[in-house]
């Protein structure tokens, strides 16, 4: 009965929103208010808007254009991806499912009004976003034939899309796709066909920093078969310390191979965590957390909270670059008996990095993870310590650990 309840309530709001979505694509066009009060830089504002992730105010400019003009195409499908986006953010399945709804919605009303060309490369382009988004039944396929359809477009006139500014913002949000679809050779060719744009333009600098994310998942991919954890941390653009730990414990068999260094098996078996942090309860990852917590791996200790007086592990905080250093070299230090790695540059009179002083106490384990090669700096020499781990640099860091260590 009560499943029955839940079901006709869900159609009920599915229908009201269908309504309200007509109704507000039918509402009479109401007058501007001065030479900007256009749909075009509503439009552009709601666009500019999504890129800092400002979702409630894009919802605002897109509408606002189309009270200014039902029958503005871009701003239909700039509402779509506003929804999308929006969607991502949900917790409860049900409004979720009502968001995909209404920006498919969206999408459909765009994709029949458009007429000019500018009209549709902007609703294909930002289709290939909305299914990115959404990830709809055959959202891939979905996406690529968006792609092949503002592909085609010929003689487009670059001065109206001032957003997309480029035909190559396609293929920019095409890599994207294929990106969080996991296809990596195939994102890898559509980024680099924006970096061989000439002039560079907008998407460019944007395709580079995703060009350089998968040829280290590529190289770290070379001598391994990437197993689902792994796909899903590496498009990350910062990882958790809830990941670190998923990845080392499924990727590096991390407990198995510490136990392999104490010979005594009571020892192993007996062991276990001083405590259980009560932040990793509901954690997807609480047993590899214990894990972690099992063996003290630095750089991934609990940490004090003063407002709850205990010791937490956060698992949802992004780990930072040094954190990270700290514990790959105490994964070394353990597997390789090499108990020297842990003073090893510890007095050098000058850090040969920029920005970590020979005198911090991550210093050690930034010169070991570097001079391994498991970690990389900047062109300029910088560590960047406070930095995010993005997934790319983690899952790279992590198999060419194992490759150290002769591990497979």
């Amino acid at each position: 009965m009560k499943r029955n309840l839940k079901g006709n309530y869900f159609l009920v709001v599915s229908f009201v929103t269908a309504v309200l979505f007509l109704n507000g694509c039918a509402t009479k066009n109401i007058a501007p208010i001065s030479l900007e009060d256009n749909p075009e830089h509503h439009y552009n504002q709601g666009m500019l808007s999504l890129e800092k992730g400002d979702i409630s105010t894009a919802e605002a400019k897109f509408q606002r254009a189309l009270n200014l003009d039902g029958k503005y195409n871009p701003a239909l499908v700039g509402m779509s991806l506003a929804i999308a986006m929006k969607s991502l953010g949900r917790a409860v399945a049900e409004h979720r499912q009502i968001d995909i709804e209404q920006a498919l919605n969206y999408l459909k009303k765009a994709q029949r009004t458009a007429e000019r060309k500018y009209e549709r490369f902007i609703v294909y382009t930002t289709a290939i976003r909305v299914y990115t988004s959404l990830k709809p039944n055959n959202w891939v396929r979905k996406a690529e034939a968006a792609f092949q359809k503002a592909n085609k477009i010929e003689g487009l006139a670059l001065e109206r899309i001032p957003y997309y500014q480029q035909k190559i913002a396609a293929s920019y949000f095409m890599g994207q796709a294929f990106l969080e679809a996991y296809q990596f050779r195939k994102a890898e060719d559509k980024f680099a066909l924006v970096l061989a744009q000439k002039p560079q333009g907008k998407w460019h600098t944007l395709a580079n920093e995703e060009y350089k994310k998968i040829q280290k998942i590529l190289r770290a991919a070379a001598n391994a078969t990437i197993g689902k954890v792994a796909q899903k941390i590496a498009v990350k653009d910062a990882v958790s310390r809830m990941d670190v730990s998923a990845l080392l414990v499924d990727e590096m068999k991390l407990d198995r191979l510490f136990s392999g260094r104490i010979p005594i098996e009571s020892q192993v078996a007996d062991r276990e965590p001083e405590f259980t942090p009560i932040d990793i309860k509901d954690s997807p990852f609480k047993i590899e957390i214990l894990t972690i917590l099992k063996w003290d791996l630095r750089g991934l200790e609990p940490q004090y909270d003063e407002s709850s007086r205990a010791y937490l592990f956060r698992p949802r905080n992004s780990i930072l670059r040094k954190e990270l250093a700290m514990a790959l070299e105490d994964i070394l230090i353990r597997l390789t008996g090499e108990k020297d790695l842990a003073t090893k540059y510890i007095g050098v009179d000058q850090s040969p990095f920029p920005d970590v002083k020979a005198t911090s106490v991550w210093f050690n384990a930034v010169t070991t993870s570097v001079s391994r090669g498991l970690m990389e700096t900047k062109l300029s020499g910088e560590f960047s310590p406070d930095e995010y781990v993005d997934g790319a640099s983690l899952l790279l860091a992590v198999f060419k650990l194992k490759n150290v260590l002769n591990i497979y």
